[in-house]
């Protein structure tokens, strides 16, 4: 006598064949396996679940892996005339070129996350409309956050810009918005921990037909270490090494930008020449490597003399310069220079010993003296050694 399973799955194979017009071996191609074999293996239980659910009159549906493919079935019960199930319906429809996709698009995931990781630049998205923003995990990397707690609002990153950039980034958000186009523009992020991180940001618009923005795609890249390896050959380039004031070039530059500025507003620039009396001679007695120490506390004491708005820098050797602008009258010129000799007042202190070191000073002075700054230093200098 057949079991009851039997008899219901006769029921099942026998609408298939009905509807479908398949015989048992058409099917069993199909499936990869003989039907009976397919519902009674252990990898068909999901199936038989849903089954047994038809049975009791629910509908049900799955997916399920069988012989390397993937299949989406929905099952449902088969009622006769009086209402009574006595049976199931199912449509089933192989679905392993969709699994495969969904797996290829999951692989480039992961392989576009740890392209951004190696490349350090994260992604985002922001939904215009509600403020909403989704970001990449190396985004959430870049500014500190848990990844997991994406979707975030836009107020949330922007806590991380600076104040004195916030209106900047602000500005260029509100322009891309209003021109549908694209930005880039350099700025910084400060962390929770209050590290700060030097990225580029880039990204563009999308709007709609009439020109309404709909959402906002872009990039963060994390250029840390190549904004402070700049910094750090700029400040090679144009500062002294022993003092870490301004040296020759950069001097020049900031003369030549003072005269332009004088020039424009009809004012006045001084350059004060500075040189140690008898150096040569300090470095004899005591050695070179005492006689850095000797320039780099002069440098930190001229530095000290003079007010923010001066220039104090090393041109080399013993000599250094201090560019003066914005001199109301000849008493501020005066009180300039005498604080420039007072560096020298106290004795300097080298290996445990005290030295009193005096020096020259030369004045020169834009418009009156010189009409650039080569001949305006020059000019200095001449009334440095005229002043020895």
């Amino acid at each position: 006598m057949a079991s009851d399973f039997d008899l219901r799955f006769t029921v099942i194979r026998g609408t298939i064949l009905q509807e479908l017009g398949l015989d048992d071996a058409a099917i069993a191609a199909l499936i990869g396996t003989p039907i009976e074999e397919f519902f009674r293996a252990p990898d068909g239980e999901p199936i038989m679940q849903c089954v047994r659910e038809a049975l009791a009159g629910a509908t049900a549906g799955l997916e399920v892996q069988w012989g390397g493919r993937w299949f989406n079935a929905h099952v449902g019960p088969l009622r006769d005339q009086s209402g009574a199930v006595v049976g199931v319906v199912a449509v089933g429809m192989d679905i392993t070129p969709r699994q495969v996709l969904l797996a290829e698009l999951d692989h480039e995931r992961q392989m576009l996350e740890e392209a951004q990781q190696l490349a350090e630049v994260g992604s985002w998205v922001l939904d215009i409309r509600t403020g909403q923003v989704q970001i990449s995990a190396q985004l959430a990397r870049l500014f500190g956050i848990d990844p997991r707690e994406s979707p975030l609002h836009w107020t949330d990153l922007a806590q991380a810009f600076p104040p004195h950039e916030l209106q900047m980034i602000q500005s260029e958000k509100e322009r891309a918005l209003r021109t549908c186009g694209p930005y880039d523009f350099d700025h910084d992020i400060v962390r929770a921990d209050g590290t700060v991180r030097h990225v580029r940001s880039r990204g563009h618009v999308d709007c709609d037909e009439h020109g309404k923005p709909l959402r906002c795609i872009g990039t963060m890249h994390d250029v840390t270490e190549r904004v402070e390896a700049q910094r750090t050959v700029e400040l090679l380039a144009y500062h002294d090494a022993l003092t870490g004031l301004p040296n020759r070039w950069l001097l020049q530059d900031r003369l030549q930008t003072a005269i332009a500025s004088a020039r424009r507003e009809e004012q006045n620039v001084f350059v004060l020449f500075i040189d140690l009396d008898n150096f040569k001679r300090i470095n004899d007695s005591l050695g070179h490597a005492l006689g850095d120490v000797l320039l780099a506390q002069v440098g930190q004491r001229l530095h000290a003399s003079a007010r923010s708005s001066d220039t104090v820098g090393r041109m080399g050797g013993d000599e250094f310069v201090i560019v003066l602008t914005h001199v109301e009258s000849d008493v501020q010129l005066e009180a300039a220079i005498a604080k420039a000799l007072a560096a020298f007042k106290a004795p300097f202190r080298l290996a445990g010993t005290d030295y009193v070191i005096t020096a020259s000073i030369g004045v020169a002075g834009f418009p009156d003296d010189a009409f650039d700054e080569e001949q305006l230093l020059r000019n200095a200098d001449a009334a440095m050694y005229e002043a020895k």
